[in-house]
This record gives structure tokens, sequence and C-alpha cells, in this order.
């Protein structure tokens, strides 16, 4: 989280948001790096050099829960297969197809809840991010966490009212 201790406010200058990993002032957007501990500023921008911003929702859900679900489901068609395996393929027939039915269940229910375990433990988090274009073509960052973070919808209010301040 950016600190408004850390930054050097010029004359005449007043914060209007603070959130996320970004600050804006009426003058000008300041953007730290998310990945840094120290938080220190990473980007400065004055807001004549921003052309337009785009909001924009990524990141995934966890799906642990329908996970374990699956597995434990597929785990236990797989123990009524094992279970009643000789049995079912001894009477022939249709009950060779419901051993083979079984077998299907267990191990469709078994793979896909281990997959959808594994790539919950391995998501991007749900976030909300609002990008800043520069005239140059660089984009600029202000990652909120959650998905339809209300803070970046704000930042946005904020924004536009403090662009058009500067006489735009």
């Amino acid at each position: 989280m950016l600190s408004s201790a850390n930054v050097e406010l010029l004359p005449g200058e007043q914060i209007v948001f603070k959130g996320g990993n970004g600050i804006l002032t009426n003058q000008r957007l300041l953007v730290a790096a998310r990945k840094r501990r120290d938080s220190s500023l990473d980007t400065e921008v004055p807001l004549v050099d921003i052309t337009e911003y785009k909001r924009v929702i990524g990141g995934q859900d966890s799906r642990i829960r329908q996970g374990l679900m699956l597995f434990a489901a597929g785990a236990v068609f797989t123990a009524l297969e094992l279970s009643a395996s000789s049995m079912l393929r001894e009477s022939g027939g249709i009950f060779e197809l419901v051993d083979v039915f079984l077998f299907m269940l267990g191990a469709l229910g078994l793979v896909l809840g281990a997959y959808l375990v594994l790539r919950s433990l391995v998501r991007v988090l749900p976030h909300t991010t609002v990008f800043f274009r520069l005239a140059n073509g660089e984009d600029i960052a202000v990652t909120f966490p959650g998905r339809e973070n209300p803070l970046a919808d704000e930042l946005i209010r904020r924004y536009s009212r403090a662009k058009s301040g500067l006489g735009d």
C-alpha cells in the first residue's frame, strides 16, 4: 500500500484520492510497483499526459470447494467400481456396462476435482485494474483487490474531476 508520507507535493497540489497502489492529486498520478515491499513511488505522471483510461476486471475465484466435492464423488464411484468389479464382470451383459460407467464416473471426478483444486491454488486473485493511457502509448496501471472494487470507480470519478479542473 502506498503511503501519503512518501509523497512530496508540488506547490498548490492536493491529494484527491488514495487507494490500491496509486495516489491521485489534482496535478499528478503517482503509482507504486505492486511487487515491492518498500511501497516507494515507481511512476509519476502529470494528468495532462494522460489521454484515456480503461477499467479491467481480472483474476479467478477459488473453486477449491467444488474441486474437493468432485474429487470425493470420484473417489466414491471408484470405490464402488473396485468393490463390485469382479461381481459385475462375472454377470456379463449390461452389468459390464455398469462397471465401465462407474469407472468412467470415478476417473472423471478424480481428474476434474484434482484439476480444479490445483488450478485454484495457482490462480490470479480477483482484482480490478484501471489502466491510464499516456500520450506516448504507455499504460500505467492502478490495481485494487477484489472483483468490481468500488474504489476503482471512485478513482475514475476523481480523475475525471481533477482532469476537467486543469482546463482541458
